[in-house]
């Protein structure tokens, strides 16, 4: 080989070096030699008081140098390959989806940073039968997503992959998907007077689960009267007082996993409750008031009541499914429409006093089939209440306005006689409108207390006339005609 030619390419090598800093420190600690040996020109070396070095030296040191320099170069090509090869293979970070907010119209969710990730793909389906599909790609700093192409109450699954490109490919990180349900749409709502009660009616609504009806008096709280199943579009209040003003409100409400989804609330305009059109003195209704607590609950005595009064199902009559409770009597629906009367009128007082889940039985129970033990701790918590100073108020209030209800009612079959009205209320209270309308239709008229006594003489059996009652109907009448 020309030597000429092979110093050149050393010398081309030893200047490329130079200009590396990061090589030449390398070959500082591998080939301690290589220090010596930097300044060649014309085969010559000073240091150390050298003068001369023979060629074949030189080129010695030439040849171990360049095998240094390979390796070297091999090494750190290596390194640079396995920082690369461990970037491109790390994990992404697990993606959790979390709710954000939802409206009838719009769902909002979130998601935790995957460090590396280059972007996140978000996937959606409606049901857990259904695959998921992709429905939006975001950039690496996007943490939220709405979703406006979603219909009211109706649930949805969301879930968020973190993703980034390695090889020409896209890695993706595993996923936990969160649920969202949107909620139902606002409905409108309308109340009207019907007789001394409030007739609120509402647009029905798709997909719901039931409506929460609330009540509002005019400067007052609102509080809730009824909650009614899906499909429902009416409710009558029977508790509102004559010549107030109420709002009305409806809701309607989504259940999932046991949550109550509720939507905006409808609101009704004030209106006024009409006015008791009763022609009974306020006396007068105090004695029909006493009159029938007397045959109720008073042991047939005028003046006597029992308020704390509790009665099992079936214990009057076979016919009787549910409990009856209050020193008039209240059956049923009706003990229910005097336990939601007390609540309304003071709610933290009932509250205090139920302590074994009696409200939540008013707002979920059927009524019409109600029935535990008098024994049972709900029982004594309904006697509790209803004995209060409250729980008496509403009684007796509760009395007079049935006392007007079937007043009216019965004026409208045209009895027009007083003595015969409160006869008439006597039956209403006792068997309901279908046994006055029955004893009338057999009554000659007009109508009076006696002819309709007369024809309560041929009823039989659990008939209102029938023997079971002839002493109650007895001390009823005495009592009319003594203070009416």
């Amino acid at each position: 080989m020309n030597n000429s030619c092979s110093n050149s390419r050393g010398l081309t090598i030893l200047a490329v070096l130079h200009r590396k800093s990061s090589i030449r420190a390398t070959l500082q600690l591998w080939y301690p030699g290589y220090l010596k040996y930097q300044v060649i020109g014309r085969l010559e070396l000073r240091e150390k008081g050298l003068e001369k070095m023979s060629k074949e030296r030189v080129i010695t040191h030439r040849k171990c140098f360049g095998c240094l320099l390979v390796c070297a170069l091999l090494v750190m090509a290596v390194l640079m390959l396995k920082v690369n090869v461990e970037a491109s293979t790390t994990a992404l970070a697990q993606v959790k989806a979390t709710a954000k907010s939802q409206t009838t119209s719009s769902t909002v969710i979130g998601w935790n940073q995957a460090s590396g990730a280059n972007g996140y793909v978000i996937y959606r389906r409606e049901s857990t039968a259904a695959k998921f599909r992709r429905i939006k790609v975001v950039g690496k700093n996007t943490r939220t997503y709405t979703d406006r192409n979603v219909i009211s109450a109706k649930v949805y699954e969301y879930a968020v992959r973190a993703y980034r490109k390695s090889g020409g490919k896209n890695v993706y990180s595993t996923y936990k998907s969160v649920k969202l349900t949107t909620l139902p749409t606002k409905t409108t709502v309308t109340a009207t007077a019907s007789g001394s009660n409030i007739k609120v009616t509402w647009k029905d609504v798709d997909r719901e689960t039931g409506y929460k009806v609330y009540r509002k008096k005019y400067g007052g709280k609102w509080g809730l009267l009824k909650a009614v199943k899906a499909n429902t579009t009416s409710y009558t209040d029977t508790t509102a007082a004559g010549g107030s003003k109420y709002y009305y409100c409806v809701r309607a409400y989504k259940v999932v996993n046991s949550k109550r989804h509720l939507a905006e609330a409808g609101l009704s305009k004030l209106i006024t409750v009409p006015s008791s059109t009763s022609k009974l003195t306020t006396a007068q209704k105090e004695v029909v008031k006493k009159i029938l607590y007397a045959v109720e609950t008073g042991g047939q005595v005028y003046g006597n009541q029992r308020y704390d009064d509790f009665t099992e199902a079936g214990t009057n009559s076979t016919t009787e499914i549910a409990i009856t409770i209050g020193a008039g009597q209240w059956y049923a629906t009706e003990a229910q429409r005097l336990l939601k009367l007390i609540r309304q009128t003071n709610k933290k007082l009932f509250e205090s006093l139920d302590t074994a889940g009696v409200g939540t039985d008013l707002d979920t129970k059927n009524w019409s089939t109600y029935k535990i033990k008098k024994t049972s701790k709900k029982a004594k918590c309904i006697q509790a209440i209803i004995s209060s100073t409250t729980g008496i108020k509403c009684q007796d209030q509760l009395m007079y306005q049935q006392i007007e209800e079937y007043e009216t009612e019965i004026r409208k079959l045209n009895v027009t006689n007083t003595k015969a009205v409160c006869m008439c209320i006597n039956l209403r209270h006792l068997g309901g409108l279908g046994s006055v309308t029955r004893v009338l239709g057999k009554t000659a008229k007009p109508y009076t207390m006696a002819r309709i006594w007369n024809a309560m003489q041929t009823d039989t059996g659990n008939q209102v006339g029938g023997p079971m009652y002839k002493t109650r109907h007895q001390k009823v009448m005495g009592w009319i005609n003594q203070y009416i």
